[in-house]
């Protein structure tokens, strides 16, 4: 039907709409403040550009110009941004600190939470490899939750180089990609499979097989120290734990859980990862890590990390808390009758913050007070030359003010 939208987009009505800026004022806000300046980058790429980035091509929405040229929707902001610091920021001093607040686009997302346009919040900072440049962003991602109102959120941390190490230890290719992909899943019944039919070294074995249970604070870290035999899975246990101690001066540990079984896509992040979550929510508000490798693949060697978070995701936390959009401004109809006097008063009244209508329908006062009540109007200013007469309809069946 031509009334319907395609799906996994939607309208945002007034009260929703209205909401959801006051929730992006208070973002750009928190961003401004920690020294985040915003960009914007186009709705839409070469494709070529948006493939050297994390999406697949499964995820993206493509299409031709008159050109034959193959273009892309963002499915992310990131590799946009890569591309735009590759380009219009050479030879700028480090770091950049960048923000955002835009739309992005993914095709076949069917799952709940996930919608085919959506819109993000999300930083990168680009430049710094430091364990404190990772911790800057994890403090931020939480500041915004906290700013925002999220009761009880935690953050999880993980890091790609020490799944990555472990796996190094399993002679067999196909086994690490089985166990890749089990735990992607999630699927540790099938991990236990695959771990019993591997020639994977006990030590690591016995790792793989707890970690899904090895969560919380830094004596994960100082647990796992005395069972790893690889270098480059201590090298990421010595960098978690500078991040930690970074986040501690913070006071952030009560917000912090260790998931080392976390997993995302490995030849995107290049070592600490997080997810953002709430309570009683099936998937994460923020997401966020390392990735040293993609502005290479514009030419621009940078280290770089950051995270994004979903606004409509964050909307729904915060609607499911019992928070609602603050309060409109005070709606005021203006009967005009004759003269000019009326659009003074509407000027006043608006520079007082009111929101006014102006009867430009000819109505009679009858008319104008019912069209108001329809409207959800406030009050009613019945404009005579120069009297006014007040209608209150916040009261039962309106009273004069």
């Amino acid at each position: 039907m031509r009334t319907q939208t395609p799906q996994g987009v939607k309208d945002f009505l007034p009260d929703d709409a209205r909401w959801k800026v006051q929730l992006e004022q208070c973002i750009r806000a928190v961003f401004t403040q920690w020294g985040y300046g915003e960009v914007l980058t186009p709705s839409f790429e070469l494709f070529a550009t948006v493939n050297l980035g994390d999406s697949s091509d499964a995820q993206t929405l493509k299409f031709l110009d008159r050109d034959g040229q193959l273009l892309a929707l963002r499915p992310d902001v990131t590799t946009p941004i890569a591309r735009m610091v590759a380009t219009r920021f050479r030879g700028i001093k480090q770091p950049l600190r960048l923000s955002y607040l835009t739309n992005v686009f993914r095709a076949g997302q069917d799952e709940v939470g996930r919608e085919r346009e959506f819109f993000q919040a999300g930083v990168e900072c680009i430049g710094v490899s430091s364990a404190m440049a990772d911790a800057e962003v994890v403090a931020l991602a939480a500041e915004l939750l906290r700013q925002t109102g999220v009761e009880q959120f935690q953050i999880s941390l993980g890091h790609v180089q020490f799944f990555n190490g472990l796996l190094a230890e399993c002679p067999d290719p196909e086994a690490r990609q089985q166990i890749r992909r089990a735990f992607l899943r999630q699927d540790y019944v099938g991990l236990q499979g695959v771990l019993r039919r591997s020639a994977v070294p006990q030590w690591v074995r016995s790792i793989l097989r707890d970690l899904p249970r090895s969560h919380g604070g830094r004596e994960v870290v100082e647990q796992l120290q005395t069972l790893v035999d690889s270098e480059v899975a201590q090298a990421a246990l010595t960098n978690m734990d500078a991040i930690l101690g970074h986040l501690q001066v913070r006071s952030l540990d009560p917000y912090i859980s260790l998931d080392f079984s976390m997993l995302k896509s490995l030849d995107y992040y290049t070592g600490m990862v997080f997810e953002g979550y709430a309570p009683n929510l099936g998937f994460s508000l923020c997401t966020g890590g390392r990735y040293d490798n993609l502005l290479g693949q514009f030419g621009s060697e940078r280290p770089a990390v950051g995270f994004a978070l979903g606004l409509e995701r964050l909307m729904g936390v915060l609607a499911a808390q019992g928070q609602a959009v603050a309060p409109a401004p005070r709606r005021v109809f203006i009967w005009p009758g004759h003269g000019s006097h009326a659009l003074h008063l509407a000027a006043e009244r608006r520079r007082a913050g009111d929101a006014v209508v102006l009867d430009i329908e000819n109505l009679s006062r009858t008319e104008a007070a019912a069209s108001a009540r329809a409207s959800g109007m406030d009050q009613v200013a019945f404009v005579e030359d120069d009297k006014v007469d007040w209608l209150d309809l916040t009261k039962e069946g309106g009273q004069p003010c």
